[in-house]
């Protein structure tokens, strides 16, 4: 186990959020350590230039990529936070950050629509691994019908406060998407939910949605392996849509610009979760050009298990390029580009072209 958390006085407040501030900070006992950190209010007060705060600086000791950032555990200028709610439900339970939300589920509404749920009636649920899914996917809905009344629900597999994206806060700006729901310890959407069932039965009955959107927060996991990895979360989403019966669509994870061999045409964390996952989800592929579309369907071939089983469909990524080009919300991933990583965009880009068009 590594745990570092170290001591320090607030130089500068750099931004001001509804929910957040990031600062620049000092840590005590050096002579020019000058560190950037977030301090979210739900946990403690917000600082002023000259506060001394206790940091969780963990992440960036290790230089990682998830969770890479500093974070504020309590303003020790400003101690006692005290904020009321009518629910009960915790998340971070027992830990010592741990509070208390009022679930979607405490709600009467929910009660009563739980009670009278039969199932989801076919309700588009589209399921991604990666957040950064989320902006092109929704901007290609947007595109082929802009009238769609869409719900995002976000797992806790990586980040767990919805306030760390700012695709949602962007998406949310544009009016792009209708109402956000965090699930289990995620937390910070517009409704709080325990499970995914609950989520999407809200989701269907009382927000009625026409597309439901389920990805992880910013910072996905993994350890080069075939199942250790947070996306694997995948499968258990699927499921509870098909149990409810919803109609199932999977994001393939599709590149050849990464680096990693695991990852190039259809990364391994896609046919993991297309091997797991319970029969007839429906994944649509972008045409692209002669040689990426041998290397894909060679893989396809080495992997039949994961293929014959489910429904695959392949359109053409027209308008793909001038729509994400033309964006003013950020196309990228790891990174990358639209230009950087065609490929990846594209696979996104024709899975909302299946579900608005055919």
């Amino acid at each position: 186990m590594k745990l570092s958390i170290t001591e320090a006085v607030v130089s500068e407040v750099i931004k001001f959020q509804d929910q957040f501030q990031d600062l620049y900070v000092k840590e005590l006992g050096t002579d020019n350590n000058i560190r950037k950190a977030r301090l979210y209010y739900r946990f403690c007060n917000p600082a002023m230039q000259g506060d001394k705060v206790l940091l969780n600086v963990t992440a960036e000791e290790l230089n990682l990529g998830t969770g890479g950032l500093d974070f504020v555990i309590t303003n020790l200028s400003k101690q006692n936070v005290r904020y009321n709610s009518s629910g009960h439900i915790m998340k971070l339970r027992y830990t010592p950050l741990q509070f208390a939300v009022e679930s979607l589920e405490e709600k009467k509404e929910y009660q009563i629509s739980e009670s009278q749920f039969r199932d989801l009636n076919k309700l588009p649920v589209v399921v991604g691994e990666l957040h950064s899914m989320l902006v092109p996917f929704i901007l290609a809905v947007n595109h082929f019908n802009s009238s769609y009344k869409i719900v995002y629900i976000m797992t806790d597999e990586a980040a767990l406060p919805m306030e760390l994206s700012r695709n949602i806060q962007q998406l949310q700006q544009k009016k792009l998407i209708n109402s956000t729901i965090s699930i289990r310890n995620s937390f910070g959407g517009d409704y709080e939910a325990v499970n995914i069932f609950s989520a999407l039965i809200y989701a269907y009955s009382e927000l009625k949605a026409d597309l439901v959107v389920v990805t992880m927060g910013p910072g996905i996991v993994g350890t080069c392996s075939t199942y250790g990895f947070s996306g694997l979360e995948q499968v258990f989403t699927l499921m509870a849509a098909s149990k409810l019966r919803g109609s199932t669509f999977f994001i393939p994870r599709i590149s050849f610009s990464d680096s990693r061999k695991r990852h190039t045409g259809i990364s391994h964390h896609t046919l993991s979760v297309l091997r797991l996952a319970d029969p007839g989800v429906q994944v649509c592929f972008p045409i692209l050009d002669d040689d990426k579309n041998k290397y894909i369907i060679n893989q396809m071939s080495d992997h039949l298990e994961c293929f014959n089983k489910h429904k695959i469909s392949w359109l053409d990524p027209k308008n793909c390029e001038s729509l994400y080009n033309n964006s003013e919300l950020p196309i990228k991933t790891m990174g990358r580009s639209f230009r950087e990583d065609k490929s990846y965009f594209e696979s996104v880009f024709v899975t909302a072209k299946k579900i608005t068009i055919f």
